[in-house]
Formats: C-alpha cells, structure tokens, sequence
C-alpha cells in the first residue's frame, strides 16, 4: 500500500513537505506542491483524510447540497457539471464531499441534518437557488454554519452566505439581443419557474434588453415532461402572438421541448429563431443544433469549492470578504437554430 513515505521520496521531499503540500499549506510554493500532486498522481496515491480529521478534530469535508429530486429533471446535466468541479478542487485540496439530495424537502432538510450534526460539518454549497428555500431557512438557524450558493443570491443581507453565479441579468440580456440582431423582434421568454432565481433574473434581462428597444415583453411557461400539455400552451399562446417568431428558452431541454412542438404542429422550423442557456450535449444533439449560452458549470463549481475551503480556514476568510458574489463569464455558442430572420411571404 502506497504511503506518504513514498509520495515524498518520489517527489524528493521529506514526509511533512508532502503532507503540507496535500493539505494546501501556505509554506509550501507552487512549485514543490506540483510535484508532490504529480508523485501523488504516479502512485495513485489516496490519503486517508477521515483518519487524519479525527487526529486533528477538524472536518475536511465540505457538504453539497442538491434540489429535490425529479423523475426527469430539466438541469440534471447542469447539476452534474457543477458537481464534477466541486468534486475535482476538493479532491485537489485534500476534501472530501458529502451530499445530500431526496425526493422530498423534508427528506432532505433530515439528510442535511444529519450531515451538520453527526458528521459535524459547517461548511455548505447549494448547487441551485430558489425563493424562500425551507433547506436554506434551516441552515440559517444553525451556529457557526456557512454556506456558498451557486446561483443568485437569495437574501444579499444575510451575513453567512456567499455566492457563485453568472450575471443572469447580462444572460438574458444579451441573449435577447442576440436575436433582435438576427432581425427578430417579437420574441418570447419562455420558462419553467420564475420562482427559480436563475429562471428569474434572465427574465429581467430580457425585459429590459425588450424595453430599451421599444417592443413588448411576452412570456411563455412549459413543462419539462408533459408534451401534449407544451401543445396546447404553445396553440395558445401563439393564436393571442401570431407574429412571435423569437424565443428565449430556460435551457436546452426545454429548447428540445419546443422543437418537439414545432414538429407536431408541422411548423416551419427556418422560419423561428431558439436560444437556449446552458450549452450542454443536449445543445448539440438536437436538430437543428441549439444556439445556447455558456455558462461554466465547471468553473461555478470549482469557485465555489474554493470559496466554501476558505471559509473553512479563520486566516483566509478576511481576504474574502469583498468576494462575497464571485461571478463566472459567459459566451453564446452559435449554432443553427437562430438563422436570419426571414418574414413569411
């Protein structure tokens, strides 16, 4: 079995250069910390953080906390990229990861629960936000616990929460414009869930990119799974909106969604221009291919791994304090579903 002892003697260094360079020490420089992280990648090296914990009495493990499950989610895909960056900078840091998910809130408030109270941790990362979230509520009221939501920021008053997200409003903004570029200018914003913050502050940014080119604003809410339903909404809303031929779209599932609804309808798919958030494989399996805007999700999870690590360190919170919101970059990947706009003829 591999040992420390041999991370070091590979790496040249002694026993204690190799464990501080593993527990992120900042004694260590860049430099010797790499070879230590390259001997540990040789040796397929695991060191056993649950039994130094226990000597040390402190908690290396950050909880993650995911939304009530569904039987077929609309952002799992998102969830899982933000999950893979979570995972790798803690990994990276000698951290490991605890999550807690069920199928309903109370299931997991009672999974958070006991990860805060017998597995002692106190420091959290919430990888979606929503209006008053009764798992958040609940953290709220525990001592010494801090937490880092991925997403917008529920309660900017609340000292004990720090956040990782895009600027959604920017988001919607510029995705909006991005089609009254193409020549589109009845467009709709289509959604799921305003009560979603991220859902909620694209809708802003479409508004007001509508509004400051003097054309109404026009929503459109579908389901994730009930297609006839999607039907009937669309029909509807399209017999009070005949001329809307743009759509802001909360994802790219829900892109796919209507692309399903243009193919039942018989509609002319050249004829509309989708964008969708997210940019994930979906983006590009679907037909037309979707524009889509990227967001990061990997990047929002390793910046909010290391923002929750820090808070697990009294010396590196005050540098922190400034970057209470850290905000990740996007980019909209154009692809075939926002041609010209061309009126009908």
């Amino acid at each position: 079995m591999t040992t420390i002892k041999d991370v070091a003697k590979l790496a040249g260094v002694s026993p204690s250069t190799a464990s501080r360079a593993l527990h992120n020490s900042s004694l260590i420089n860049s430099a010797t910390r790499q070879k230590v992280l390259d001997a540990v990648e040789a040796l397929d090296y695991t060191p056993n953080f649950a039994a130094q914990n226990l000597a040390s009495k402190r908690v290396n493990t950050i909880g993650v906390i995911l939304p009530v499950m569904k039987s077929e989610s609309d952002e799992d895909l998102f969830y899982m990229q933000i999950m893979q960056g979570i995972v790798r900078m803690c990994n990276a840091h000698g951290y490991t990861v605890s999550l807690a998910t069920g199928k309903t809130t109370d299931e997991v408030i009672h999974n958070v629960e006991s990860l805060s109270r017998r597995g002692q941790l106190k420091r959290f990362i919430f990888v979606y936000s929503k209006k008053e979230d009764p798992v958040l509520e609940y953290l709220k009221k525990q001592a010494q616990v801090k937490y880092v939501v991925v997403g917008a920021a529920p309660d900017c008053h609340d000292q004990d929460l720090y956040s990782v997200d895009n600027d959604n409003v920017a988001v919607g903004q510029e995705a909006t414009e991005f089609l009254l570029e193409k020549g589109y200018q009845n467009i709709c914003y289509v959604y799921t869930d305003l009560n979603n913050h991220v859902q909620a502050k694209r809708y802003r940014g479409y508004q007001k990119a509508m509004k400051e080119n003097d054309l109404p604003a026009m929503s459109l809410k579908m389901q994730v799974t009930d297609h006839d339903l999607n039907v009937r909404l669309f029909n509807h809303f399209m017999q009070k909106n005949p001329d809307c031929h743009g759509f802001v779209i909360v994802n790219d599932l829900i892109g796919i969604r209507m692309q399903q609804v243009f193919d039942i309808l018989s509609l002319n798919e050249k004829q509309y221009g989708l964008i969708t958030f997210d940019n994930t494989v979906l983006a590009e399996l679907a037909r037309p291919t979707l524009t889509s805007v990227e967001l990061f999700p990997h990047f929002l999870g390793t910046e909010s791994a290391a923002l929750a690590m820090s808070l697990d360190q009294k010396e590196s919170e005050q540098s922190y304090q400034m970057q209470r919101n850290i905000i990740v970059p996007h980019r909209i990947m154009e692809r075939l579903s926002t041609p010209e706009y061309q009126s009908e003829k």
